[in-house]
């Protein structure tokens, strides 16, 4: 941020300071907020800069954190700024978002000093927070609520079969819900305990289409140097229609390290042991390996690429397959806003042909999507998110290809 200013501005900053050591402090943001106004670019910076670091000293995190971003908005590359919003969202509770800030933050060069700083605050960030959750809710709109065909009949060997309405596409509005939370019991640097917890609900009206899953894993988690490991034992239910429709019960590994500063790399290993209590033939363990990497690649700008391939053994070969999958997401921040892109490409290949259909499964689907996170417009504290979703399945079963256009728009919020 420059320290440039004239005699008249210069004023205005002392008066502040002034207003501030007084204990006058509504007097003191009332003034800063007007030179956030100022025509010169630097004034508002140095504005913008001041205010934020008041707001906190009053206990406002919330404001001081907009003030920030605001800043930021016109210059993303003043790294003070970035450094002191990390900070801020680190006090708030939003370790995920402060880790993301100063990843943005090593994309820049940095004087040797400003980022060996930089390390020790990413290390003790990842280390010292106990617990933590995120929520979020909202309205889904949805073509195809069911991802079903949309024909009426589909070919088999025999003759054609009819589908009655609850057994082709459906529209339909529904309630997004979901949250995930972990909590880390023990206080040594290089060995605690994890449990973490997370769900996700799609409600609608008609209950027959409700899809709701519950999962839970436990286990140490394992610091060497900059690299977390974590073994766990995990649990996973599903209802749909509000039935069991599966649960499972294994063990997985996640680790996760950063390195060269900017990136991350994530590898996950499960094997779930998993029932369907309506559908025996689909018993049968669960087997999947995949990795990701992220990078900032800019102060604003930010990816995450990612792949993986799953196994499934089931009593009957008609429901083993062999599915994989290539995921890759853009976003950038424009204005207080992060607007994203996503694109995924997956195929399921099952072991064994259908009889009635003369033909096994072997889908490949196309997925685009992207979405807005208005970070800028809080609403009690939460972010809204909109996100729209396009999919198309192919397979070689008629019952089984269907197209899909969802949209949400839901509130968002860290803990």
């Amino acid at each position: 941020i420059s320290r440039y200013c004239n005699t008249y501005r210069c004023r205005g900053f002392h008066l502040a300071e002034a207003l501030g050591a007084d204990g006058k402090l509504a007097a003191a943001e009332t003034l800063l907020v007007g030179l956030t106004r100022d025509p010169s670019l630097d004034i508002r910076a140095e504005a913008g800069f001041r205010l934020a670091r008041l707001r906190a000293s009053m206990g406002n995190l919330q404001g001081s954190a907009s003030a920030l971003r605001r800043v930021l908005e016109e210059q993303p590359d003043a790294t003070v700024v970035r450094l002191e919003l990390a900070r801020i969202l680190s006090l708030m509770g939003e370790d995920g978002a402060a880790s993301a800030q100063l990843r943005r933050v090593h994309s820049a060069d940095l004087p040797p000093e400003i980022a060996e700083i930089v390390q020790r605050f990413s290390l003790a960030l990842r280390s010292r927070r106990k617990t933590g959750a995120s929520f979020e809710f909202g309205l889904a709109p949805d073509t195809n609520i069911s991802r079903s065909t949309s024909k009426e009949t589909v070919d088999t060997i025999i003759a054609p079969i009819y589908l009655d309405r609850d057994a082709r596409a459906r529209s339909g509005v529904g309630l997004h819900v979901s949250g995930q939370a972990f909590a880390r019991i023990g206080d040594d640097s290089h060995l605690n305990f994890m449990v973490r917890g997370s769900g996700r609900s799609q409600l609608y009206k008609e209950n027959k289409f409700n899809d709701v899953s519950l999962a839970l894993a436990l286990g140490p988690e394992i610091t060497m140097r900059s690299a977390k490991i974590r073994p766990a034992v995990s649990i996973n239910y599903r209802w749909v229609g509000n039935e069991i429709y599966s649960r499972s019960f294994g063990g997985g590994l996640n680790i996760s390290f950063p390195f060269e500063k900017v990136d991350r790399l994530e590898l996950n290993l499960n094997l779930l042991k998993s029932t369907h209590p309506n559908l025996k033939r689909q018993n049968g363990n669960i087997g999947s390996i995949s990795l990701a990497y992220e990078r900032a690649l800019s102060p604003k700008t930010y990816m995450r690429v990612s792949t993986g391939i799953s196994r499934q053994n089931a009593k009957s070969p008609i429901f083993s397959n062999t599915s994989a999958y290539a995921d890759g997401l853009l976003s950038h921040d424009i204005g207080g806003f992060t607007v994203y892109g996503r694109v995924l490409r997956a195929q399921i290949k099952a072991d064994e042909a259908i009889s009635l259909f003369g033909a096994r499964r072997n889908d490949r689907t196309l997925e685009f999507g992207g979405g807005i996170v208005a970070q800028r417009l809080k609403f009690r504290g939460m972010s809204p998110v909109l996100r729209v979703t396009r999919t198309k399945n192919d397979s070689p079963i008629d019952l089984y290809e269907y197209k899909r256009l969802r949209f949400e728009f839901a509130l968002s919020k860290e803990f």
